[in-house]
């Protein structure tokens, strides 16, 4: 792999997908015109470079989704969304659900495994209290 390109992804990896600078400005640190760079990034790594931070930044915010103590609005903005639809909306793009459907989901398993995380709410520590009581009256449905 040109090694310029294996610059460029290690600078997105260590900004998590978030860079303050235009294709043009990437080209020109690189030293490389702005197509050029762009070109070589998708014939190097199979994807443009849009969609590969893109995905890493949508893998950073899947990440944040855990904690449910954050609000969504705020890992937007953590991810480089100044704008909470745009987010939404490549948010979707590479998972094919939103962001709340991913949260909602993570809390099932959490839920499921008894292992709650950072959710701010008894009713989980109440199951698990159950659980470890040895209530056989508890189902437990994910979706």
């Amino acid at each position: 792999m040109d090694v310029r390109i294996r610059i460029l992804l290690r600078i997105i990896e260590e900004h998590a997908g978030v860079l303050h600078m235009s294709s043009k400005q990437i080209g020109n640190l690189l030293g490389l015109g702005e197509a050029h760079v762009l070109r070589l990034f998708n014939a190097e790594v199979g994807r443009t470079l849009r969609s590969h931070t893109r995905k890493v930044r949508m893998a950073r915010a899947a990440e944040l989704l855990e904690d449910c103590s954050i609000p969504i609005k705020t890992i937007a903005s953590s991810c480089g969304y100044n704008i909470v639809c745009n987010f939404y909306r490549d948010f979707k793009i590479v998972y094919g659900i939103s962001p709340m459907q991913m949260r909602q989901m993570k809390m099932n398993l959490t839920i499921y495994e008894i292992q709650p995380r950072n959710c701010g709410s008894e009713r989980f520590s109440n199951i698990s209290k159950a659980v470890d009581a040895g209530d056989a009256g508890l189902q437990v449905h994910t979706y």
